[in-house]
């Protein structure tokens, strides 16, 4: 090997080993990453009625007066649709009923706001007895 080349070897290798420091140090080119926002608080339950009707009630102390939706996929579609807008309460409470046929899935959206994300969670499916 080169003698000059022997000796830029240790040099390039330090520094890349302080470019790679500060880029970590450094992190993303706008400095921090952004806060992530937190999900809302809800707390729900699914009570059953009969065969395919369902009572769908709970709380979402994050969202008092506004509206969730409430998704359904019918049986062998792709995807979810609005299905019905549930009004909040002051107090936080919300219910209402479900119902389909065989096989329709229920979902739940509840839409961001400044201080939280838009929050979505899986109701469940109807399923024959």
């Amino acid at each position: 090997m080169h003698p000059t080349r022997a000796r830029s070897v240790p040099v390039v290798v330090t520094l890349l080993m302080v470019l790679a420091l500060c880029v970590g140090a450094l992190g993303s080119p706008a400095g921090a990453a952004p806060h992530r926002k937190p999900v809302h608080h809800a707390k729900y339950d699914v009570k059953r009625l009969d065969a395919t009707d369902y009572l769908f009630f709970g709380t979402v102390s994050t969202y008092p007066r506004g509206k969730l939706l409430v998704l359904r996929k019918v049986d062998g579609t792709q995807r979810f649709t609005t299905w019905k807008k549930v009004r909040i309460q002051e107090s936080g409470k919300f219910s209402t009923r479900l119902s389909g046929g065989n096989g329709d899935c229920f979902r739940m959206r509840i839409p961001g706001t400044d201080d939280y994300r838009t929050t979505i969670e899986d109701l469940g499916c109807i399923v024959p007895q």
